[in-house]
Parts: C-alpha cells; sequence; structure tokens
C-alpha cells in the first residue's frame, strides 16, 4: 500500500473523507486577527493543522494564496507542507502503537 491511492483509501476508512482545505485569504486572516503577512500565513496555517491533524484525512493548501507573498510565502509553504507531514506520520505512528498494544493486550 505504498502508492497513494492505497494510502488514501486506507486513511479514509479510517478516518473518513474529511479533507481540509487551507486557504489562508487576506478577510479570513483579517478575521483572525492576523496580517495578510507571511507570519499571519504561518500562523494561521500552524493553527489549522494543529487543532484538525487528529481528524482530517488529508490537507490541501492552497498554494495561490502562498505564491502572493513571493519567496517568503513560498518558504511558508514548505514549511506548512513539513507540518503537515509530521502531523500525519505522527498520528501513523500512533495508531500503529496503538495496534500493537492491543494485540498484546489480547495475547
Amino acid at each position: 500500500m505504498d502508492n497513494y491511492a492505497g494510502r488514501l483509501a486506507a486513511v479514509t476508512a479510517a478516518r473518513g473523507a474529511f479533507c481540509v482545505g487551507l486557504d489562508p485569504h487576506p478577510a479570513l486572516l483579517a478575521a483572525w486577527g492576523l496580517a495578510d503577512d507571511p507570519e499571519g500565513l504561518e500562523y494561521f496555517c500552524a493553527t489549522a493543522i494543529d487543532a484538525l491533524g487528529e481528524r482530517a484525512a488529508a490537507f490541501k493548501p492552497q498554494s495561490a494564496f502562498f505564491e502572493r507573498h513571493g519567496s517568503a510565502g513560498i518558504a511558508v509553504l514548505e514549511r506548512v507542507l513539513a507540518r503537515i507531514r509530521a502531523v500525519l506520520r505522527n498520528r501513523e505512528l500512533l495508531a500503529q502503537i496503538s495496534a500493537r498494544e492491543s494485540r498484546l493486550s489480547l495475547a
């Protein structure tokens, strides 16, 4: 199950099809009291990822909202993608540990 389709099928079977769109547009950042700058983008995305990481099957950042801030925005997008990968890896690791513990307690 190393291909994308297999991983997606497994995660949606376990968590449902909840995909979080990360679309930090100027009005949304303003509603959160954040500046429309790379720091505001990163804070918004980090908060959403951390809050929803245990529930979401996937995250989909909209690159255009990052690209409009030039190279600093692209650097934020790279950090956001790394954070998503870390949250999803951690979640998978915790699920594997939990499954092992369940098997051991049944033995």
